[in-house]
């Protein structure tokens, strides 16, 4: 007797055992694999491949490699060649100079006394905090600079190094800003982040185009009217 014909005894009929084919029995439908199955496996019991659970979560593998790449670039510094050698000479003068200058204060501070009531002392070590914490910084933006190059950049659309001369539309007034990395920003001297709203703006875009900036009072628009390098 094979086992799809063999009796089996689930079921009682007045205090005895009734048998009762397999092909008789109830079925019992399975609850769906939502609420029975567990994480990582299907209904029947069976393990779900790894590149299938992140595609059923909507985190395909290609997602997760472009979203690492999009991360590398935005810790990707950009400066120009004279930002860079800006960057490095405050270092130098930061670990050579300042460094030793704030030791000698605090050296000389602690000769006072009571450090609790120690205002130069107290002076000094706040300096060098800030010594120290410039340090950190700059190296973190040297690490991740990348310099761009003039051969790399099309003259004919604006880029970092880029002077760009603006008419504002609105009342025909003129201005003028070199586009810059963020780090060598000065706005005081006309030199813009390619971040900021105007940067971001006018990047990548050529002479002759028009602009929309987004600024707290509303939207101001310009017109690109010349480039140089």
């Amino acid at each position: 007797m094979t086992p799809a014909e063999g009796p089996t005894y689930n079921h009682k009929s007045r205090g005895r055992l009734r048998r009762v084919p397999i092909q008789q029995q109830r079925t019992v439908p399975a609850a769906p694999a939502s609420r029975k199955a567990g994480a990582g496996s299907v209904a029947d019991g069976s393990a779900v491949p790894r590149a299938s659970k992140r595609k059923a979560r909507g985190r395909p593998l290609e997602k997760e490699a472009t979203t690492a790449v999009m991360a590398e670039r935005e810790r990707e510094v950009l400066l120009t060649a004279a930002g860079l050698q800006k960057l490095e000479q405050e270092l130098e003068e930061l670990k050579t100079t300042r460094r030793r200058e704030v030791a000698e204060r605090i050296k000389v501070a602690r000769e006072f006394g009571d450090l609790s009531e120690n205002s130069e002392y107290e002076a000094a070590k706040n300096e060098q905090a800030f010594v120290e914490g410039r340090i950190l910084t700059l190296e973190n933006l040297l690490r991740n600079a990348r310099i761009v190059q003039d051969s790399e950049v099309d003259p004919h659309r604006v880029n970092i190094g880029t002077t760009v001369t603006l008419r504002d539309l609105s009342d025909g007034e003129m201005y003028e800003y070199t586009i810059v990395g963020s780090s060598e920003a000065d706005p005081l001297n006309n030199r813009i982040s390619y971040q900021c709203p105007v940067g971001q703006a006018v990047f990548g875009q050529v002479t002759g185009s028009t602009v929309e900036v987004r600024v707290p009072a509303g939207v101001t628009k310009y017109e690109i009217v010349a480039l140089a390098r």
